[in-house]
């Protein structure tokens, strides 16, 4: 055997030559190389799971942003932002979507008087809770650095807030009490809405901003505009009784509201976390510099 390498090593043209015909060519030089000992094994031949993993990792560096999409979904503070957002648009969407028809066939309200108490609510509840929101925000030392976390803390009190009333007009019958519930809920999530966009931006790199807005109304249309009609409405569809199965999508819509308070509770505790994490390292470094200057 090693004779026979040895001939294959001196003269390797006439291995391939041999070879030509019963094998393919690349394959030859493949064989002849290794049994001369010039290419190692290790080097040349790669696992099946190997060549797999780094086939779909070129497919996937193929896809536009998706770099910045993984970058994205590892960044706490911006998808636990991301989802309470998305939890206040699909409420949004499932009251604009029924909120009418609810007080029509379970309220008994009639069209024109429900349409005219929903258009006012509407208009008067999320501009000035908007506007609110910001100035709150703003007045505790806006959204970024150390102050993120008085404008979490805000956020949660207002979802607070918005929790009572929620679960106020899941079981009211009377339009004299929906019609100021709804507008107390509608404003509370509206003050939500901007601080928590700016906390959006503010937790990227500046290079990802642009894709942080960009995956973020994904998010929104997807899971909030779009999924909350048709969530809810499979709910009423489970029903015979119209009423009864509005009813229960209508809670549906209201009792979804229990999740960005969640979403908003985990982000403050990160966000503490953070700031306790700086004031103990900014802690020690005063202590190591107060130490050099006591020994110099």
């Amino acid at each position: 055997m090693l004779v026979i390498s040895g001939l294959f090593c001196f003269f390797p043209n006439h291995k391939i030559d041999i070879l030509r015909d019963t094998e393919d060519y690349d394959a030859a030089v493949e064989r002849r190389n290794l049994i001369a000992g010039m290419v190692s094994p290790t080097t040349s031949m790669k696992s099946p799971k190997l060549e797999k993993k780094e086939l779909t990792y070129s497919i996937l560096e193929q896809i536009p942003m998706i770099n910045e999409v993984f970058k994205l979904l590892s960044n706490k503070m911006y998808m636990l932002i991301t989802a309470t957002v998305t939890v206040v648009m699909f409420s949004c969407a499932g009251l604009q979507f029924w909120t009418i028809s609810y007080m029509q066939v379970v309220m008994k309200v009639k069209p024109l008087t429900a349409q005219v108490c929903f258009v006012v609510t509407v208009i008067t509840a999320t501009l000035p809770g908007a506007l609110t929101g910001s100035w709150i925000a703003d007045s505790y030392g806006g959204y970024k650095g150390k102050a993120q976390k008085t404008a979490l803390s805000i956020l949660v009190g207002f979802s607070t807030l918005n929790i009572p009333f929620a679960g106020g007009l899941s079981y009211t019958t009377s339009i004299y009490t929906f019609v100021p519930g709804l507008w107390f809920l509608l404003f509370l999530g509206a003050c939500v809405v901007p601080t928590c966009y700016g906390i959006m931006v503010s937790s990227v790199p500046r290079k990802l901003q642009s894709a942080s807005s960009a995956f973020g109304q994904i998010f929104f249309n997807i899971f909030g505009f779009f999924a909350a009609p048709i969530l809810s409405g499979y709910v009423i569809d489970l029903y015979d009784d119209p009423v009864r199965g509005l009813t229960w999508g209508y809670r549906l819509i209201l009792w979804s509201n229990v999740f960005a308070f969640i979403f908003l509770a985990i982000a403050l505790c990160i966000a503490s976390y953070r700031v306790y994490k700086g004031e103990a390292k900014e802690g020690r470094r005063l202590e190591r510099k107060r130490r050099s200057e006591s020994e110099a």
